[in-house]
């Protein structure tokens, strides 16, 4: 009998009870005898959901399972809504703030809250619906409820989920646009209900502007922006109102929108969206120092939540988009190391199979490494990135488009250190990578068939004719209209295969002669040959201007360089990059006096600039003959129209860092404990399961224990603690011991019937009062540097113990702990 099947033999007897109920710890299953089990098992108990899984419902497994609390700084709110406990009322206009800030999945976590207080409120549901627009299907069952609760509520109220649920089940094959005209007549009817009332206006807003980006084109960009100036008459500090006009004008006059800027982080300054969205403004006016005050005002509140609420971070809505995007905006003004540490920091994310995949381009990961190649390439340090390729920073990939671009980095750098010999090999490995060109196959002829020059047999003269309806039946006829369809089918995903196959064939041949006819123009003009070099730059898409200005003053084409650096100038207002490259330009060609003019509009930008990059340090000469001296710096001013700001370290870390992981102590089956201590200085995997009787836990550990000896020489240990008691745990093992196996199970397996870590890990439903799945990975730090906390145990242990390699090479700052 294998261990498996002697974990199956035994129930954990785990009790799950409804919201608002205090469940009985785990009492120990009685011993068994094996007809007992057997009969138990052959009539499984069907009454009740998988253990994780939520009593209410499929669509109560997703979102958060903790409980909420009233936080600050989520916006003032007022709506009124039927409720038979006020603390339900506090946590609904929490949700809807939190609404307003797309902070959804707090959201949920507020209005479930809210339910937990008061079961019978119908506007929870109607939050939790909105909370999940784009995820219908949940959306649908939540809408369901809040419907059937509209007796119970003010006829206000039945508007808003009248124009929720019309909006969740439109007539069949209507536009989308026209289902989000129905709603937005819909919420007009709110407004008509309450003219005086805040909150239908300000939805109103966002569900017109929103219509915008779905199909249903905003016809007065004026006319939105009187209502949600109705709204701001009313309440000066909505921060929803705030977020819609930066939103409205984002794409027309970003200008208008400079006084929602200025006020949407205090309104609402606990929700890191509200800092983030201030950057889309002050980026379009090119205010790059701005933008990136706002991103990193977001980036710092998202990482303090994350620590004091332990989520990870990629279950927070647009939290890698901003991250990349403050990047991008602290490299326009020169914040390169600052740059850097964020770019790798978004690398240093733990991943996971269903979230943040290195492959993703819109994934922390993702983003993590475009914007590290972005900026290694644009403040030219090369250095940096021939060190960074030996490290999980930039590792080489089994995805050849990304090992192309890697390689292209690589041969770069090596030109950039005068490393000759080494760009022309990783030019040869670069070339290496492209697929042959497959000539198309030749149209397949069909040849007439021949005359037979046999004559067809005539039939004997007593043989019946063939019976039709005999030889095919209306059954053989069906099979074989359904093999043919099967086989057309069959023929035809064969041919998209090969259809996707040349298509990727194809993009990589294209992106590795994009990336060589580069490689090879550079290596042209490192040598001298600058006539043949200069031709084959210009014709490769993507590359910067200041670095082709750069290329023609090497090769003395002084006219042309100053040509193309002042349309890199003109093209990216208020970029320290373009404006230094035309200072060194004109400088370089003899233009005294315009590189000065030049140089002194680099200075009104260029406070932050850092000034040991490369392309810094070749301004200090220059500097100091147009007399600015070496640091030519001047000292920062911060604007007058951008509002309140209080100091970024008072909001928290720059970067994500990892949370101290609680300590813990448990007994195992002989009594023996073992502690969270015990394992300091040495990374451990703990995976919390919900007892030997949870099938889903079984098949976990039964994928975890053959690579335990795997997790063992990469220097990581396991470790499970359970719902079981000591007495379950005992039993356990003393089958595992007994033959033909004599096997003892490979890690140490504790008790938890009290639940305590498990609540104290969060691997707990506090609505439903459940324990939940949870896996984490703690280094030797005693920090959690990967958790995955579900109503499904986590079962690809291959994948964590890549990753668990993967995260422990890398070494987040110890900063804000």
């Amino acid at each position: 009998m294998n261990w498996r099947v002697c974990l199956l033999m035994w129930g954990c007897g785990c009790s799950l009870a409804l919201a608002g109920e205090t469940p009985d710890p785990p009492s120990p299953a009685p011993t068994a005898t094996p007809a007992e089990t057997a009969t138990a098992e052959s009539a499984p108990d069907v009454t009740q959901p998988p253990a994780g899984h939520s009593l209410h419902g499929e669509s109560f497994n997703e979102g958060p399972r903790q409980a909420a609390y009233l936080m600050e700084g989520t916006g003032r709110i007022e709506f009124p809504i039927t409720t038979s406990d006020p603390r339900a009322q506090q946590f609904f206009a929490q949700g809807v703030g939190q609404l307003h800030g797309f902070w959804y999945f707090e959201a949920e976590r507020a209005f479930r809250q809210a339910l937990a207080i008061d079961s019978n409120c119908a506007m929870a549901y109607w939050g939790l619906a909105l909370a999940n627009r784009e995820n219908t299907e949940r959306a649908k069952v939540f809408i369901r409820e809040a419907v059937a609760r509209k007796p119970q509520v003010s006829a206000n109220e039945g508007l808003w989920i009248d124009a929720l649920d019309h909006f969740l089940h439109p007539p069949e094959k209507q536009e989308k646009r026209d289902t989000w005209r129905t709603l937005i007549r819909d919420l007009e009817k709110v407004v008509h209900a309450d003219p005086n009332a805040v909150e239908p206006k300000a939805f109103l807003a966002w569900a017109i502007w929103q219509a915008g980006r779905e199909g249903l084109p905003i016809n007065s960009h004026e006319a939105l922006d009187a209502v949600l100036q109705q709204v701001i008459a009313r309440q000066s500090n909505h921060a929803g109102a705030h977020h819609y006009t930066v939103h409205l004008w984002d794409e027309e006059k970003a200008q208008r929108a400079i006084w929602a800027a200025a006020g949407i982080g205090p309104a609402a300054p606990g929700i890191a969206h509200m800092w983030h969205m201030a950057g889309h403004t002050y980026d379009k006016l090119h205010r790059y120092a701005d933008a990136a005050w706002q991103q990193e005002a977001s980036a710092r509140v998202d990482h303090a939540y994350m620590q004091r609420d332990r989520v990870m971070p990629y279950q927070i809505h647009n939290y890698a988009h901003n991250q990349e995007w403050c990047v991008r905006s602290l490299s326009h003004i020169g914040r390169a190391t600052d740059g850097l540490e964020l770019a790798s920091n978004l690398i240093e994310l733990p991943r996971h199979p269903k979230h943040n995949r290195w492959n993703d381009g819109r994934s922390a990961a993702g983003f993590g490494r475009v914007r590290l190649y972005e900026l290694l390439v644009r403040y030219e340090l090369w250095n940096d990135a021939l060190a960074l390729a030996a490290t999980p920073y930039l590792e080489a990939t089994d995805d050849k488009l990304e090992q192309a671009k890697r390689l292209h980095l690589m041969a770069l750098a090596q030109l950039g250190v005068a490393d000759v010999p080494a760009a022309r090999e990783t030019l040869a490995s670069l070339e290496a990578i492209a697929p042959p060109t497959v000539p198309a196959p030749e149209p397949s002829k069909t040849e007439e068939p021949k005359p037979s020059e046999t004559p067809a047999p005539t039939p004997a003269a007593n043989t019946p004719a063939p019976d039709a309806a005999a030889e095919a039946t209306p059954a053989d006829t069906e099979a074989e209209a359904k093999r043919e369809e099967e086989e057309k089918k069959k023929q035809e995903a064969e041919k998209r295969e090969r259809e996707r196959i040349e298509r990727e064939a194809k993009q990589l041949r294209e992106t590795v002669e994009h990336y060589a006819t580069e490689i090879k123009a550079w290596l042209a003009l490192v040598e001298g040959r600058a006539e043949e070099a200069l031709p084959e730059l210009e014709k490769v898409t993507g590359l910067s201007k200041e670095r082709l200005a750069r290329a023609y003053l090497t090769a003395g084409k002084n006219d042309k360089a100053i040509e193309t650096a002042r349309s890199a100038v003109d093209g990216n207002q208020g970029d320290v990059i373009a404006l230094a490259t035309l200072v060194e330009v004109l400088h370089g060609a003899g233009c005294s006096a315009e590189a000065k003019d030049a140089f002194e509009r680099l200075r009104t930008i260029g406070a932050q600039v850092e000034l040991t990059t490369p392309p810094m340090r070749r301004l200090q000469p220059i500097a100091e003959t147009l007399g600015f001296g070496s640091d030519w710096r001047p000292a920062y001013v911060q604007p007058a129209d951008v509002g309140l700001r209080p100091e970024l370290d008072t909001l928290g870390p720059f970067t994500w860092q990892p949370q101290p992981a609680l300590d813990w102590k448990l007994a195992d089956a002989e009594g023996h404990e073992i502690s969270l201590a015990d394992y300091r200085g040495k990374p451990v995997v703990v995976i919390f399961y919900l007892g030997i009787g949870c099938l889903h836990c079984v098949e976990q550990l039964e994928a975890f224990a053959p690579l335990a000896a795997d997790f063992a020489s990469a220097g990581i240990d396991l470790v499970g603690i359970s719902t079981d008691g000591q007495e379950q745990l005992r039993a356990s093992h003393t089958r595992f011991a007994k033959p033909p196996e004599n096997a003892k199970f490979p890690f140490p397996l504790l008790s938890d019937a009290a639940l305590g870590i498990f609540k104290q890990y969060r691997c707990y439903d506090d609505f439903e009062q459940m324990p939940l799945h949870g896996t984490f990975l703690i280094d030797g730090d005693g920090r959690v540097r990967w958790q995955d906390i579900s109503y499904e145990p986590f079962q690809d242990a291959k994948f964590l113990l890549d990753e668990a390699k993967r995260l422990l090479a890398t070494s987040p700052d110890d900063a804000g702990l």
